[in-house]
């Protein structure tokens, strides 16, 4: 029975000392391992894909989802990107309190007293512009030095139905449309400053 629990500490020390000399994204990968090896009810992750590479994370992401099935799962970590990809409910905790909880998307539309902000790119900007701003959706247009417009708007859904319209009306071309703050990351900030 010694002999039995001697050679186990041995066994353990050479496993530790093998994991030691494994890369930061493998030794990440052993510790997931370690966690779910005896399938919790219940996994807390810190940071669970610091130091693996894209296609690592990637894996990691598909694992904690499909776990998130069967099991609670929580994530503490700074990526909110990451967040978005792998979580169905979000919980935001500013300051130790509970700022706003739910669907990101639901959380960033309760957030109505905030503009949205929509970059677009086309063929002529100033006229895009000067059309932009006489729809009652649009809050302010702004010009980049790039010469991409920078739309304020508290109707996105509006905008959106608006904005092919006015661009068939006035021959434009519009070649690209991109939401720069419907992201985790922004809600988050806006609640930060609240």
């Amino acid at each position: 029975r010694v002999q039995h629990v001697v050679n186990e500490v041995e066994l353990h020390s050479v496993c530790q000392q093998t994991i030691e000399t494994l890369s930061k994204g493998f030794r990440r990968r052993v510790g997931l391992a370690q966690a779910i090896m005896h399938d919790p009810k219940v996994l807390i992750l810190d940071e669970p894909t610091d130091g693996l590479d894209p296609n690592q994370k990637i894996q990691v992401r598909a694992l904690i989802r499909d776990m998130g099935h069967d099991k609670a799962i929580i994530i503490s970590t700074h990526i909110l990107e990451e967040v978005e990809q792998i979580a169905e409910t979000v919980l935001l905790i500013v300051n130790g309190k509970l700022a706003a909880s739910g669907d990101f998307h639901a959380i960033r539309a309760a957030l109505d007293e905030r503009p949205y902000h929509v970059r677009l790119l086309s063929d002529s900007p100033r006229e895009l512009a000067s059309a932009l701003v006489k729809l009652e959706s649009v809050d302010a247009v702004n010009i980049d030095p790039d010469g991409a417009l920078v739309v304020l708007s508290r109707n996105v859904r509006d905008l959106q139905i608006e904005l092919p319209r006015l661009a068939k009306a006035s021959s434009i071309r519009v070649h690209r449309v991109e939401p720069l703050d419907d992201s985790l990351e922004s809600v988050f900030g806006y609640l930060v400053e609240r």
